[in-house]
């Protein structure tokens, strides 16, 4: 589903976290929130290659139903670069606990110059009351906050650790949690 820039956003949430997606010219970029209070928001463009962007570029989006819950579904494009995106609910009843589990994969049949999710921070990283709240990484994904060894300041960001400098189609995939506890 393709929307225009005045259509609400598409939301999913577990317990008080919450990530919302907007549509931003050709492609949706999204917030991470709690509660009432949004704490980050994916950077989309940087000035830089844009057959790489700093976030996937998700072109098409909706919200399906999956088992008991819900789940936001997307897929993309740009240079030889097509992304895919899935966001679902996780719940444990024995722990009490909830979160969304973020999920990014990109094929490409060129080495990628960059491939992660950035997000810029809406509140005041010093505020200790945000620090649980940041999105956590599963195996296999990089994260860093602040200032990194690129001179980016006030951002947060995904990167998947392996990413093959060689020629050749592959697939590569990264993943987060943002909630309670990771999935």
């Amino acid at each position: 589903m393709t929307r225009d820039d005045a259509s609400p956003p598409i939301v999913l949430a577990a317990g008080p976290w919450r990530i919302e997606f907007f549509q931003a010219g050709d492609r949706f970029r999204h917030r991470l929130c709690v509660g009432d209070q949004c704490i980050a928001e994916t950077i989309d463009d940087d000035g830089g290659d844009p057959a790489w962007p700093p976030s996937p570029p998700i072109q098409q989006l909706s919200k399906e139903p999956i088992g008991s819950g819900e789940a936001i579904l997307g897929v993309g494009g740009a240079g030889t670069g097509h992304w895919s995106l899935s966001v679902s609910q996780v719940m444990d009843a024995q722990q009490n606990s909830v979160a969304l589990n973020i999920e990014w994969a990109c094929r490409t049949t060129e080495a990628p110059q960059y491939l992660g999710t950035r997000y810029r921070i809406l509140v005041d990283h010093g505020d200790d009351r945000w620090v649980p709240q940041w999105p956590r990484a599963a195996g296999g994904t990089r994260v860093w906050s602040g200032t990194d060894e690129h001179g980016r300041n006030g951002e947060h960001g995904f990167e998947p650790e392996l990413q093959s400098q060689q020629p050749g189609q592959q697939t590569v995939c990264w993943s987060y949690h943002f909630g309670d506890s990771p999935a």
